[in-house]
């Protein structure tokens, strides 16, 4: 591989070096610049890889984190019961059983928990394959993925199993087997409660358990905001343009990779007929929809979809890029994409007459004359407005290409501007507008004649689909149909990365904070137990119940607040890891932080009730005769 790609790097810097110094599209610098990289193929070329590698990365953070909350949660149930099992254990003992043959026993219990643990998690995980492809399957190219269990899975899931095993049965089984078979033997049948010592050890575990659970639960739940508020944000941009009620169709008719008169007149019947569907309020071509990723990938690879520029009375800085991204159009296709016109005029059909230019470049800077050179016109974004004419009005103003073979606009034809429309996103919401025009398509200097068909509707789109597929295939029957799709679609689509990290951080967040919660209660209800005697002698000495329900609802708080204390500074230390991936949302988001606080403390203040209020109403008598 290496060796691969020292040749290759040298043999590829020859060719771009050469195709500059020919009079490329592009600077000369901006070709040196690039390089080649070589790729494994030995998996395949998958775009999906690329694209949800990271997030899947960072789910599998999420789903370990998530793993650590059960592991605490069931190493404190283990805890609990080790206790009642005090007086088995200390019998064990005392006839002779080692205390590594007894951790082997308690940790062979573990890993039969973990292990049908395990098996439950396959079961769960075949139905979960069949949630999540959905959501990699959203817009124009269905995700084909092999989700079917196989030897790497059931692998990675029995060592997971028994790391899970160790995790939670290690400390309980060291700590079941520490104690002292005296004052344990000296208990009746009954089962006393167990000394001091030890029961303060188990709850000084426990309690750690649940701190190290609300800490984990806040650090996922406040990640999961952060990705909820920036898929929010995502959602509410402005992309530039009206998504709603809108159709788009790829087309490619035969013979599209010319652009012909017959090419143009065909497009020309078929916007007449759809036109005249009932219920379509516009219809029009554009060279790319908006979000179609697939689209605008292809077309980056294209050097005809931008043009080095020159702009009439503007002088660019040393190595400033004028690359500057085209689009051919349709007249009305700002209308039925519901892209604000800001000044002048659309292109009309007056503008669609084919167009030659003036005169033809010779490699070498020689020129063929061939008349006097036509002007053109051309609509502009608000970006190139604001980048080349600043706050004048751009309209009547002129720009060009501008090439290295010595012809530029002042032999090739200026393009006028005749409009200036709203900056649109193009491929992703994420994405700031950028410096764009647009070309009429006869005058669009490419050869290339697919379009996308995009068609306005009053209603539902989806209710005249039909018809403009079958229009579509009447004009060219050989035509590769594509999906005839919504725009609205298209833009869910362009987010499915997005929504997939939130949907799954918020499901094993929320998964998180239950199981916290199940840990608090439980550690709870087991201290409420261990002091049921206590209990007992401060309501004969005249404790009232809100004391009792304080004593310990109190220390739920203290647990929580001490998890609270922790986990936040590890959850905004993490949150700087994935500030990358947010929009619109600082990594510090105090909305986001406040929320989940809010929550963590309600639910956990739900989960430490239960115990405290059956605390309140233990019978003094009775708890005085606990012992």
């Amino acid at each position: 591989m290496r060796q691969a790609q020292a040749g290759l790097s040298v043999l590829y810097q020859q060719i771009v070096a050469e195709y500059a110094a020919r009079g490329g599209k592009r600077s000369r610098e901006s070709w040196l610049e690039e390089k080649l990289v070589l790729e494994s193929g030995g998996q395949g070329l998958s775009e999906l890889r690329g694209q949800f590698s990271r997030p899947l990365l960072m789910l599998m953070i999420v789903v370990a984190l998530a793993l650590l909350v059960a592991c605490a949660n069931v190493a404190g149930l283990l805890l609990a019961r080790a206790v009642a099992r005090r007086k088995e254990i200390a019998i064990r003992l005392a006839l002779g059983v080692g205390r590594l043959r007894l951790i082997r026993q308690l940790l062979t219990e573990s890993f039969l928990l973990s292990g049908l643990g395990g098996l439950l998690g396959l079961l769960f995980a075949y139905w979960g394959t069949r949630l999540l492809l959905p959501l990699l399957s959203q817009g124009e190219i269905p995700a084909h993925l092999d989700l079917s269990a196989d030897a790497r899975a059931l692998t990675f899931t029995v060592v997971v199993a028994v790391l899970t095993g160790v995790l939670f049965g290690l400390a309980p089984a060291f700590l079941a087997t520490r104690v002292d078979m005296n004052s344990a033997l000296k208990n009746d049948a009954a089962g006393l409660a167990p000394g001091a010592g030890s029961r303060g050890a188990t709850l000084a575990f426990g309690k750690l358990f649940v701190v190290s659970q609300v800490a984990l639960s806040l650090l996922l739940l406040i990640g999961a905001g952060l990705f909820v508020r920036s898929l929010q944000k995502l959602q509410q941009v402005d992309a530039g343009f009206a998504r709603e009620n809108v159709l788009v169709m790829k087309l490619e008719p035969i013979g599209s990779g010319d652009k012909t008169p017959q090419l143009a007149a065909r497009y020309d019947e078929l916007l007449r007929r759809v036109e005249a569907l009932p219920g379509v309020q516009a219809a029009s071509l554009v060279g790319y929809s908006p979000m179609s990723r697939r689209e605008w990938l292809v077309m980056g690879q294209r050097p005809e979809d931008y043009s080095l520029m020159a702009v009439d009375g503007y002088t660019p800085q040393p190595r400033e890029n004028m690359e500057i991204s085209l689009m051919q159009v349709y007249p009305n296709s700002f209308a039925a994409l519901g892209v604000p016109l800001l000044a002048g005029r659309d292109f009309g059909p007056q503008d669609m007459q084919q167009w030659m230019p003036g005169l033809r470049c010779v490699r070498g800077g020689n020129l063929a004359e061939a008349g006097p050179p036509p002007t053109r016109v051309g609509v502009i974004n608000e970006s190139m407005a604001r980048r080349f004419f600043g706050s004048e009005s751009p309209i009547g103003r002129r720009f060009g290409n501008a090439n290295f073979a010595g012809c530029g606009p002042e032999q090739t034809g200026w393009i006028e501007i005749i409009g200036v429309v709203k900056d649109v996103k193009y491929m992703s919401l994420r994405n700031e507008g950028r410096a764009m025009f647009y070309l009429p398509f006869s005058q669009t200097p490419t050869g290339r004649g697919q379009m996308t068909l995009v068609v306005r509707t009053a209603g539902n789109p989806t209710t005249v689909a039909a018809a403009v597929r079958r229009d579509a295939r009447a004009m060219d029957p050989q035509m590769p149909m594509f999906e005839v799709e919504t725009l609205v679609t298209q833009v869910a689509a362009s987010l499915r990365e997005e929504r997939l990290v939130a949907a799954l951080s918020s499901g094993f967040g929320m998964l998180a904070l239950l199981l916290s919660c199940l840990g608090l209660y439980g550690i709870l209800s087991y201290t409420v137990a261990q002091r049921t005697k206590e209990i007992g002698i401060r309501m004969a000495l005249g404790a009232a119940r809100w004391d009792v329900l304080w004593l310990v609802f109190g220390d739920a708080l203290r647990l929580v607040l001490l998890g609270v204390a922790l986990g936040i500074p590890a959850a905004l230390a993490a949150a700087q890891l994935v500030a990358s991936q947010l929009f619109g949302v600082s990594a510090a988001d105090p909305l986001t932080v406040g929320v989940v606080m809010l929550v963590l403390l309600a639910v956990a203040a739900v989960a430490g009730y239960l115990p405290a209020r059956r605390a309140t109403r233990v019978d003094p008598l009775v708890a005085l005769k606990y012992e």
